[in-house]
């Protein structure tokens, strides 16, 4: 105490903390989810809270094409699934979020139809990746639509390329999916393995999940999508 400051003659009580202080709590895992969109802003990197600031800046899903409904003479119906689009970063964070996930950041790597038509996704998704290389708060890096539009070497192309900025910032960590090439998760984990260090050897900045999990929450369709109904 400064007793200088003291004016009057009295009592006076200094307080001396004896714990350390208190640790502020704080966001450690915030993932940036990179993939294809409906909608491109100008600036197409974004942190989000929620599903609906999701929706309102980057639009819905892909709507999946050729959809069969039948119904059959108990009223039963039967929906079956024709060609899913392979653009499934909204399906991904609908679960994020229903999971209770957090702050997220999104960078969008182009539109839905743009990526089919030029079919240029690696330079896309590479292109997307390095805007999340100038942010500072993300600490976990998603490719949920990699595994559907980049087949064999430009999707490790892709995975090196996520492993060398983590290793460069030491700061985020890739999740990764592997490929289900041969239906046998020791198969596809070897192949996984082995062909992963032949193209990064230092892989300690990421990790790797087999099989896929199966979820609940439904494709996006139209009625106009249901091309047969039978009775």
């Amino acid at each position: 105490m400064d007793t200088a400051s003291l004016k009057t003659p009295g009592v006076y009580i200094q307080e001396i903390a004896t714990f350390p202080p208190s640790i502020a709590e704080v966001e450690t895992a915030i993932p940036a989810f990179i993939g294809f969109t409906e909608l491109v802003l100008p600036s197409s990197v974004n942190r989000i809270i929620s599903m609906v600031e999701y929706v309102a800046l980057y639009g819905m899903a892909e709507n999946q094409k050729d959809f069969a409904a039948s119904l059959d003479a108990a009223g039963n119906l039967t929906i079956v699934p024709g060609k899913t689009s392979p653009y499934i970063m909204y399906y991904c964070l609908q679960l994020y979020f229903a999971n209770g996930g957090g702050p997220a950041w999104i960078a969008s790597a182009g539109a839905y139809a743009n990526a089919a038509a030029t079919g240029a996704a690696l330079a896309s998704l590479t292109g997307a990746l390095g805007l999340i290389a100038k942010e500072d708060e993300p600490t976990l890096l998603v490719f949920p639509d990699a595994i559907n539009t980049l087949p064999g070497v430009p999707y490790y192309s892709l995975l090196s390329s996520a492993l060398a900025q983590c290793v460069n910032l030491q700061d985020r960590f890739t999740i990764i999916d592997v490929p289900n090439t041969h239906g046998d998760s020791f198969k596809d984990a070897t192949e996984f393995r082995n062909v992963l260090n032949g193209v990064e050897p230092d892989t300690t900045y990421g990790a790797a999940y087999y099989p896929f999990l199966g979820t609940a929450i439904p494709y996006q369709v139209t009625d106009t999508d249901l091309q047969t109904i039978s009775v």
